[in-house]
């Protein structure tokens, strides 16, 4: 179109019109004038009203393959990309539908997401406080590509290994024999990592790092001496703990499982623990391990993935309230462990399982000074001894719910504590006094191979 002042007119006219045949001397003054002024053929205008239809038919279909080639190119970059949309609900797992168990899920709602399969998937979703996300090359460099020199143990869950870092710290790296995870099952394995990395206790082993890449799953955790309490009491290379020292580590495992229980918020539970998973650092004190990471085991390749899917989903109906219940059981056989330096499970004896074992004994003064580990007969007062065994009788009751609170079980500890060292300080205690003069020399000289500890 041209403006007011410019050369030529202020409408067009078809470029094949008869001009030659007008006599036009000045435009007409409206567009009424200038259609019946200057008609066109009739010719013209069949032709014009054709070119109308041709014009909508080929504009339609400029349309239509426009929208065509939007969606192909939309499509081929989808696939080039490969991101796909999700539900965030199928990310942000609900309490209810949540077949871990965890509690700390935010409600489900509907909103979509992009996810790109190409990319570490723990960089699509939030990343655990606390944790560091560790490359696959960075712990091969650790760990002397996972040598056998650096190897700690075999758990249920996987090998560990040693890991000293270019920075001059020394880590433990504990590898998860998974098997192929479902994009739901990764992110309830960084849903573990998550809960995991926020625990701080000084009797809980501390979550440092994890690794998820190219189909690993790694946790990298604070480094503490190879030896368990599971060791520490049924190894014929260690020399027996005292009652003090006994009772010292009963209430470690005990503030432990309290902090999981009534300060976490919400509420945990560890559902895996055994005296392999206890940790004793160069003080005696206790470390428990492996907080959070029972709910993996049925992801592993230990465990049948079909079998494992069924009984996650069965237990998920349960409170973690239940699951707390199961921690004292767990505790009280600890207990009983300390107590008699026994194994909680001997398949090679007809009693097997320690529990059955002591039940009928716990409540017979002569059957329960029998009871005790030679190595700490007579060193225990009667009192003591009936007391103790009264808190591992209600820790292994049959019924859940007649099971004390952690927290108490950790008051009745602590009060015989502060009643053993008013009969008896530590000064004067023969196996506390012979454990700080010899531990460096004697106590864990000729520890057992790498190869036989349990994480």
């Amino acid at each position: 179109m041209f403006g007011k002042g410019e050369n030529g007119p202020p409408w067009d006219f078809p470029l094949d019109s008869p001009l030659d045949q007008q006599n036009i001397t000045f435009p007409p003054s409206t567009e009424s004038n200038a259609v019946e002024t200057y008609p066109l053929p009739e010719s013209m205008m069949h032709k014009g009203k054709k070119m109308s239809k041709i014009g909508v038919l080929v504009g339609g279909g400029t349309l239509v393959v426009a929208c065509l080639l939007l969606f192909v190119f939309r499509f081929y970059k989808c696939d080039t990309d490969c991101p796909f949309d999700v539900p965030e609900e199928n990310l942000e797992i609900s309490v209810a539908s949540s077949p871990s168990g965890l509690r700390h899920f935010r409600p489900a709602h509907t909103k979509f997401v992009r996810v790109n399969r190409r990319r570490s998937f723990a960089k699509k979703t939030r990343t655990p406080i606390g944790a560091k996300l560790y490359t696959v090359a960075e712990l091969e460099l650790a760990t002397n590509s996972f040598n056998r020199t650096n190897f700690l143990g075999e758990g249920s869950l996987g090998t560990v290994f040693r890991g000293d870092f270019p920075d001059g710290q020394v880590f433990t790296v504990k590898c998860i024999s998974t098997v192929a995870l479902s994009l739901l099952e990764e992110q309830q394995f960084l849903e573990v990592i998550w809960n995991a990395s926020h625990l701080r206790h000084p009797n809980i082993i501390t979550l440092h790092g994890y690794c998820v890449e190219q189909g690993q799953h790694m946790l990298v955790y604070e480094y503490v001496r190879n030896l368990s309490l599971d060791h520490a009491l049924h190894s014929e290379a260690y020399m027996p703990l005292s009652w003090g020292m006994r009772l010292k580590i009963a209430l470690g495992i005990a503030r432990a499982l309290n902090y999981l229980h009534s300060i976490c918020v919400p509420p945990l539970a560890h559902r895996n623990l055994k005296s392999a998973n206890v940790l004793l650092d160069e003080d005696l004190i206790p470390r428990v391990s492996d907080c959070c990471l029972a709910i993996l085991k049925p992801l592993t390749i230990n465990s049948a993935k079909a079998e494992g899917s069924e009984t996650v989903a069965s237990e998920d109906i349960q409170p973690v309230s239940s699951y707390q219940k199961d921690d004292i059981y767990a505790f009280g056989v600890l207990l009983l462990e300390l107590l008699t330096g026994k194994k909680a499970f001997d398949s090679g004896k007809e009693e097997s399982s320690l529990v059955q074992w002591a039940s009928s004994r716990l409540h017979d003064s002569e059957s329960l000074d029998e009871m005790v580990e030679p190595a700490l007969r007579k060193t225990i007062p009667p009192k003591a001894l009936s007391r103790f065994a009264d808190i591992v009788s209600m820790c292994t009751q049959g019924e859940k719910r007649l099971r004390p609170s952690i927290s108490e079980i950790m008051e009745s500890v602590t009060s015989m504590i502060e009643e053993y060292r008013k009969m008896r300080s530590a000064d004067i205690d023969p196996y506390e006094r012979s454990f700080r003069s010899t531990q460096s020399r004697t106590r864990f000289l000729g520890s057992p191979s790498a190869t036989n500890m349990s994480y």
